[in-house]
């Protein structure tokens, strides 16, 4: 996906969040979108909804292209700078994981920092399966 595009998609996004401010419903899919949890090897799946003032995430993380995925979810909040904040959980066989992401509307990407004190880019992939 191209610069304008990501541009284009986030500008979409914060259109998609006002829009359902103004007119609360049921949950309109916006898409399938994958993002890295760089440094390591996760790569987290995601149906982004618009579900009334807010977007809900809804997939998993495939656990390095393990055999089992971990179910994951979390909810996301536009804020004034222009970034998303972002908080998921992954639900490992042996733990949860918590993360906190703050994306970049431009480039979808952003840091990100769990509860056990590890930190990176939470990176943009593109378009899901």
């Amino acid at each position: 996906m191209s610069a304008i595009h990501r541009g284009l998609f986030g500008v979409g996004l914060v259109a998609a969040v006002l829009l359902a401010q103004a007119s609360p419903g049921e949950a309109q899919n916006l898409g399938t979108f994958r993002w890295q949890l760089a440094p390591f090897c996760n790569v987290f799946t995601y149906s982004v909804f618009q579900a009334g003032p807010g977007i809900v995430l809804s997939g998993w993380d495939d656990r390095c292209g393990a055999s089992e995925r971990a179910a994951s979810f979390g909810s996301v909040s536009i804020n004034p700078d222009g970034t998303a904040g972002i908080g998921v959980t992954a639900i490992q066989p042996t733990v949860t994981g918590h993360f906190s992401i703050r994306l970049d509307l431009g480039t979808l990407s952003g840091p990100w920092s769990n509860d056990l004190g590890q930190s990176g880019t939470f990176t943009f992939l593109g378009l899901g399966p």
